[in-house]
């Protein structure tokens, strides 16, 4: 049968250990034991506080930069000094390894000479612990030489844990059930969003369509007055059809003419196009448009104009006035095809 492992730790430093330990009660605090071997002994002669730990209520989590503070330490200032082990506060958990303390015993401190310490300063107990054929053993259990904080029994104090874990439990099922919902609603928001942004931005790149073929069909007068003085011009318009879902030239020809005919004419205005092309969404094709529009009614002129010394000639009826209106037209219409703006 093996021996007993003995370990030696001065009050010093054990006070030192138990201050650390008993002056945080909400989080786990800990560090290293430093000292040296021998046969079947374990000396403790100095404790070190863990630095850059990560500290929870339950749980003591030493980082990669713990572990390179440690050996820089014992390179710098204890170099004659060997790792025995560790140590770790349970505020009111009892002295025991947990799983995820086995596991650090287990994987850093498994030799025959290594050790952890656990100190519960709200019960005023500690005890230390081995690793012996991957199980953990507990080689003895003492009181803390600080009085212990807490001055419930033991009964009092694990009813409070378990009230407390259960809260915690049923607090995280409600908040995961809170962030469920909220994300259900995010994503029916989402939807419901983007749904309406895309009846939007069709709704407006129609209202695009329309202004642009209002804005080509609303020429000045001048440019498209008449030579034979009737009261009606026509133009042919370039109409920028701009395209909001895939189509073929078929289809545009469709949504301006009414008619599948006029897919020779787009052709014709749009040489870089091809006739099997499919237009995507965004894209602007000329579609040429043919259009009248209604001119206001000339100025009379006099019925029997003074005769003028003048040189300049007689105006006539015939005579094209010399201020055309500048006036917008006051109607318009479109002959058969009929060019008009429908939903793309």
């Amino acid at each position: 049968m093996a021996k007993k492992l003995e370990i030696t730790c001065p009050p010093e430093v054990m006070e030192s250990i138990e201050k650390h330990c008993f002056s945080e009660l909400q989080v786990e605090v800990g560090g290293f034991l430093l000292g040296t071997h021998t046969e079947g002994v374990s000396e403790i002669t100095v404790a070190v506080k863990a630095a850059k730990t990560k500290e929870s209520q339950t749980q003591l989590t030493f980082t990669h930069e713990t572990w390179d503070e440690l050996h820089k330490l014992i390179d710098e200032k204890y170099p004659e000094l060997e790792l025995i082990g560790w140590y770790h506060s349970h505020p009111g958990f009892g002295v025991f390894l947990s799983d995820y303390d086995a596991f650090i015993q287990h994987s850093f401190f498994s030799g025959p000479q290594n050790v952890a310490l656990v100190v519960d300063p709200l019960k005023g107990e500690r005890g230390w612990f081995i690793s012996r054929k991957e199980k953990v053993e507990l080689l003895k259990e003492e009181k803390t030489d600080r009085d212990k904080v807490s001055t419930r029994d033991k009964a009092s104090v694990i009813a409070q844990k378990k009230e407390a874990k259960k809260n915690a439990t049923v607090n995280f099922g409600m908040a995961a059930l809170s962030v469920v919902g909220l994300v259900v609603l995010a994503g029916a928001v989402w939807f419901i969003t983007s749904d309406a942004l895309n009846n939007k931005d069709r709704e407006i790149s129609d209202l695009q369509n329309q202004l642009l073929y209002l804005s080509e069909s609303a020429p000045t007068i001048g440019k498209f007055a008449p030579v034979d003085g009737s009261e009606r011009a026509s133009a042919l318009l370039n109409f920028q059809f701009q395209v909001t879902t895939e189509k073929s030239l078929s289809e545009v020809s469709m949504k301006v003419y009414g008619t599948e005919a006029g897919v020779t004419q787009i052709l014709a205005a749009n040489p870089t196009i091809a006739q099997d092309v499919v237009l995507q969404e965004g894209e602007v094709v000329v579609v040429p448009v043919k259009a009248n529009f209604t001119l206001p009614e000339l100025p009379a002129l006099p019925t029997n104009p003074e005769p003028e010394a003048s040189t300049s000639p007689t105006p006539t009826a015939t005579s094209t006035p010399t201020n055309t209106p500048s006036a917008s037209p006051s109607a318009s219409t479109v002959p058969n095809p009929i060019p008009s703006v429908k939903k793309s």
